[in-house]
Parts: structure tokens; C-alpha cells; sequence
């Protein structure tokens, strides 16, 4: 139930700020993640170069163009879901006091990170096909052949999401502040 004494308008006002925020990110996402795929499935192939035929050489960064494009917008849509943003936490952590407390926002549980790092997924399948070998120890979180970056400078090296993260944890922070002084 919200304090009659809140101010719903600033509420309301804090969540369009995230959701602001939140699609300029997912815009500049898009791109950003198709070059990151694109590269580090380069820096792949090059490893394993002497191991793969021509022929697959030749294929296989053609058709990964097809997969990285489909698994980016597959990304895309889902970080379009305002709920991403608005509730992205994907676990509480329990308080000395015994209660419960939202996650760091930027702990990699986090459903924003989660979707980043699953685009890589979408490759598995068409690497399985062209045989080549998942590492014995498959990418944690965002596919068998590690291809997905691990930190925001590996995704973004420019640093251009960083600067709309820390925007969009400004935000965030203020809306739930904001809502949880309504409650």
C-alpha cells in the first residue's frame, strides 16, 4: 500500500528516468554486442586456425553473421522488457538482521548482465555443426565456447555503456528510493 503522504508523480517520474535510460542503453547494446561476438569469435578461429579446414574458415564467419544477428536481437528483446530494468535482480541476500536485501546491482546475477552475456549462446549450435570442439570446461553463463564477455570493458572497450550503467544505476537507485519510501 503506497504512504498517502508520497508523492506518486515523483515515483512515476523515476521510473520513466530508468526506462530513459534503459532504452538508450539497449539501443547502443545492439551494435556494441555484434562487434564483441564478431571479434571474439575471430580470436576463436584464429586460435584454432591450423586445427579447421579451409572450407571452414571460408563458411563459418559467414554464417555466424546470421546467428550473431539473430542471438543479438533475441538480447535486444529482452532487455526492451521494462521489467528487466525496473526489478533486475535476480536473487536477495539475507541481512545480519535476519531479513532479506536485493543483490549488488552490478553483481553478474544481475538480469541486464544476464541477457548480455546469453547472446553468446546463440552460436553454440552453429559451431557444434561445424565441429568445432567446446573447450572441457564449458563458458560459464553465456555459452560452451566462451565467447561471451566477462566484464563491461570486454563487451565495451570505448566504455560507452559504462557511462549510460552508471546513468542508469543513478536512476535506478533514486526510483527505488523513492518506491520504498511509498511502501
Amino acid at each position: 500500500m503506497l504512504d498517502p503522504t508520497a508523492d506518486p508523480e515523483a515515483v512515476l517520474g523515476a521510473r520513466r528516468a530508468v526506462l530513459e535510460v534503459a532504452a538508450r542503453f539497449t539501443s547502443l547494446a545492439g551494435p556494441i554486442l555484434t562487434e564483441t561476438l564478431d571479434a571474439r569469435l575471430n580470436a576463436l578461429l584464429a586460435s584454432m586456425e591450423p586445427d579447421l579446414g579451409a572450407d571452414v574458415l571460408t563458411t563459418l564467419p559467414r554464417a555466424a553473421e546470421s546467428a550473431i544477428r539473430t542471438s543479438v536481437r533475441a538480447t535486444i528483446d529482452r532487455l526492451e522488457d521494462p521489467d528487466v530494468w525496473l526489478s533486475p535482480h535476480t536473487r536477495l541476500e539475507p541481512t545480519h538482521r535476519g531479513g532479506w536485501t536485493l543483490g549488488a546491482l552490478d553483481d553478474p546475477s544481475n538480469r541486464v548482465w544476464i541477457a548480455l552475456t546469453g547472446a553468446a549462446r546463440g552460436l553454440d549450435p552453429l559451431l557444434e555443426e561445424f565441429g568445432l570442439p567446446a573447450p572441457p570446461r564449458p563458458g560459464r553463463g553465456g555459452g560452451r565456447f566462451g565467447l561471451q564477455p566477462r566484464t563491461l570493458p570486454q563487451l565495451d572497450p570505448s566504455a560507452r555503456l559504462a557511462r549510460l550503467w552508471r546513468e542508469y544505476r543513478s536512476a535506478y537507485e533514486r526510483y527505488r528510493g523513492l518506491l520504498e519510501a511509498t511502501v
